[in-house]
């Protein structure tokens, strides 16, 4: 009989309208762990111990990008693989001031307004930004 493989739990964000313009959100620029590849993501990670999806995106926004931010709903979750549940949300800054870029994690910040032509960005950042664009 096969075991059953405990899934990782993650959650990711686009903050809705960084910028103060309708319909913006912000990616990031991520390092890989051993710092050779570099591509485009939604600000979020890997949620800690007994935290929930929600306080794990909150508390990841803040590691990451310096904001304190509220949820305004759920998109989807995505299961990546046979590894991680992706829970995917729409935020909005409530509070604290963008970080400097580049950090431990980051290269660099974007705020954009459309779907961009990243070939970097993956599938579960390209869904969810297409479900934020189309409403």
């Amino acid at each position: 009989m096969a075991k059953a493989i405990k899934r990782k739990e993650a959650a990711v964000a686009i903050i809705e309208n960084p910028n103060g313009i309708p319909g913006s959100y912000l990616l990031l620029k991520r390092y890989s762990y051993d710092r050779s590849f570099i591509g485009w993501c939604l600000p979020g990670g890997q949620l800690e111990t007994e935290e929930t999806p929600e306080q794990g995106v909150i508390r990841e926004i803040k590691e990451e990008t310096g904001y304190d931010v509220e949820i305004k709903k759920k998109l989807f979750v995505s299961k990546i693989h046979n590894s991680y549940n992706i829970h995917v949300f729409v935020v909005c800054i409530i509070g604290g001031t963008l970080c400097e870029f580049p950090t431990e994690e980051h290269e660099a910040m974007a705020v954009l307004t459309s779907h961009p032509d990243f070939q970097l960005l993956g599938k579960v950042a390209n869904r969810a930004i297409q479900d934020y664009l189309n409403g």
